[in-house]
C-alpha cells in the first residue's frame, strides 16, 4: 500500500513574476502559520500607531507622514493576506489608543486594509525594483487615498465629494514623487539586511539611477493632468449644477480687496462647487 505523500510546501526563496497563481497565495496563505509573521505584523502595527504623529512640514498644508514606510515594508515580508488583518488592527488600534473626536468609520479602515494589500500585492515575494515601489505608491495614493478617501468624508461630513477630492488631489499628487524616492531609498538600504535574515527571498539589489527619478517626475505630472482633468471636470459639471460658472469664479477674485489673500482659480472653484 502506497503512502500518501504530503504536497510541497512552497519554497521559501521562491519569486512570483505576478501575483495571479495558485502558489502564489499558497505561500501567502501560509505566512498566516509563522509565529515570526504574526509578531512581524504586531510590531508594524505598532510602529504605525507610534509614528501617527510624525510629520515633516515640505510646504503650506503639505506634510511628509511615515506610516507608509512601515506599512509597505511589514506587508512586502508577510504578504497580501496577513496585510489586510495587519492594517485593520492598526486602524482600529489607532483609534481606541488615540481618540480623535471623530467617530469611528469602517470605511477608513478599508482604506487601511486596501493600503496594506496593494503594497504586498506589488511587493510580496518578488523581485523589487524602482517601479514597483512606484507604481504600488501610486495606486495607494490615487485609488485609495484620493477617491475613496473623498467618498468617505462625502458621507461623514456636509461638503460635496468636488471639494474633497480637489483637496486631496492637490496633497497626494503633490507628494508622491517625493514619498516614491523616499520609499525607494528606505527599502533599497534595508534589503541586504531583510535578505540576510531570511525575511525576504534572495533577489537582485533595487536599483535607482537618476533616469529613474527623472521618469518618475515626468510620469508624476502627467498622471497628475490626467486625475486633474477627471477632477477639473467634476467641479465644472457641479458648478453648472448650481448655476454658476467660470465667469463667476473670474468676478469673484477681480471684487476681492487688495488686502486680503486672492485664492487660485482652481481653490475658489473647489469651494464654490461645494457649495449647496
Amino acid at each position: 500500500m502506497k503512502e500518501k505523500t504530503l504536497p510541497a510546501l512552497p519554497d521559501e526563496n521562491r519569486l512570483f513574476a505576478t501575483p495571479f497563481s495558485l502558489a502564489y497565495w499558497r505561500a501567502a496563505a501560509l505566512e498566516m502559520t509563522k509565529l515570526r509573521s504574526l509578531v512581524l505584523a504586531a510590531v508594524v502595527i505598532a510602529l504605525r500607531v507610534a509614528v501617527s504623529f510624525i510629520a515633516i512640514p515640505v510646504g503650506e498644508s503639505l506634510k511628509i507622514t511615515f506610516g507608509f514606510f512601515f506599512n509597505a515594508l511589514g506587508s512586502m515580508i508577510y504578504g497580501p493576506i496577513v496585510a489586510l488583518i495587519g492594517g485593520a488592527a492598526e486602524d482600529i488600534i489607532g483609534f481606541f489608543a488615540f481618540p480623535s473626536g471623530y467617530p469611528f468609520f469602517f470605511g477608513y479602515t478599508l482604506n487601511a486594509m486596501l493600503s496594506s494589500f496593494i503594497f504586498a500585492i506589488f511587493l510580496y515575494r518578488t523581485q523589487l525594483s524602482f517601479w514597483r515601489v512606484a507604481v504600488s505608491r501610486a495606486c495607494v495614493n490615487v485609488f485609495v487615498n484620493i477617491f475613496l478617501g473623498s467618498l468617505w468624508s462625502t458621507m461623514l461630513y456636509s461638503k460635496g465629494f468636488v471639494y474633497y477630492i480637489g483637496k486631496s488631489y492637490f496633497k497626494n499628487l503633490t507628494l508622491l514623487p517625493l514619498e516614491i524616492i523616499l520609499l525607494a531609498f528606505f527599502l533599497f538600504y534595508l534589503q541586504p539586511f531583510l535578505m540576510g535574515s531570511k525575511l525576504i527571498p534572495q533577489q537582485n539589489k533595487i536599483k535607482i539611477t537618476r533616469t529613474h527619478i527623472i521618469v518618475l517626475v515626468v510620469a508624476c505630472v502627467l498622471l497628475a493632468l490626467f486625475v486633474g482633468l477627471y477632477v477639473w471636470e467634476l467641479i465644472s459639471e457641479s458648478l453648472d449644477g448650481n448655476g454658476a460658472d467660470t465667469n463667476a469664479v473670474g468676478s469673484a477674485e477681480s471684487s476681492a480687496p487688495e488686502s486680503a489673500p486672492v485664492e487660485s482659480t482652481f481653490e475658489t472653484a473647489v469651494k464654490t462647487a461645494a457649495q449647496p
